[in-house]
């Protein structure tokens, strides 16, 4: 409902932007980052690797 833009607010005024809505699916991110900075990944298993 919320990024639907179907509880109004800012969500909704993106909604407009985005056109028509297909869907919302979970997805397990990981990502980790090194305490001086030096490097960082990211990943959606399956969908994206950085």
């Amino acid at each position: 409902m919320i990024f639907a833009g179907k509880a109004g607010g800012f969500m909704a005024e993106i909604g407009k932007l985005l056109g028509e809505f297909k869907g919302l699916d979970y997805a397990p991110i990981k990502f980790d980052i090194a305490e001086d900075l030096s490097y960082w990944s990211a990943e959606i298993p399956g969908k994206v690797l950085a």
